[in-house]
């Protein structure tokens, strides 16, 4: 790697942690984030990513595409807000510029580490509602009811509107540095 690729890396890194830390504190003070702010750091990233030749105008629109569609599909079911998706598609930019995983798999990896961290914030709230023991009794009912168990419905409201920017930055975190670990301390 070459001490130029390593510096853009760097850089990279450091507009999306400053974006992500942003969104992070807007969305938790104020529960709502700027269209505009995702479109500038949106463009900036286009323009680093392609203009550095990190990757290609097709990598480029794979990686736009699936992190959309996984946000869509995260919507549909209720596990995310439309700005949790804008958020997703610009962290998948920047991500995708950093580690080695094809453009598909990126996005792919950075949603499902975004839902690893909703899950564990969920199962939190699950163990203080219900108690440990109620807590594992509930999921296992919930996984019987998937098999077609008919089971009595129960709602309980775990996390009224959990800030998706909080999972989204784990999510990117731990995924650039397993990547980096992988890499022997460097970036891609």
């Amino acid at each position: 790697m070459k001490q130029g690729e390593k510096n853009m890396g760097i850089y990279i890194m450091g507009i999306l942690i400053g974006y992500m830390i942003l969104n992070v504190f807007t969305d938790l003070k104020y529960r709502k984030t700027k269209n505009m702010w995702h479109l500038l750091f949106l463009i900036v990233g286009l323009g680093l990513t392609y203009f550095a030749g990190i990757r290609t105008g097709k990598e480029i629109v794979i990686v736009l595409v699936m992190a959309l569609s996984c946000g869509l599909l995260l919507e549909t079911f209720k596990f995310s807000s439309p700005g949790d998706t804008k958020m997703l598609v610009v962290v998948a930019l920047y991500v995708s510029n950093v580690v080695e995983e094809s453009a598909m798999l990126t996005a792919i990896t950075l949603t499902a580490f975004h839902l690893l961290f909703f899950w564990i914030a969920s199962v939190y709230q699950l163990i203080k509602i219900l108690g440990f023991t109620g807590a594992i009794k509930d999921q296992l009912e919930h996984a019987a009811s998937i098999f077609g168990a008919r089971l009595p419905k129960k709602e309980i409201q775990l996390i009224q509107s959990f800030p998706g920017a909080c999972s989204i930055l784990l999510g990117a975190l731990v995924y650039a540095a397993f990547t980096i670990y992988q890499n022997g301390g460097i970036l891609a």
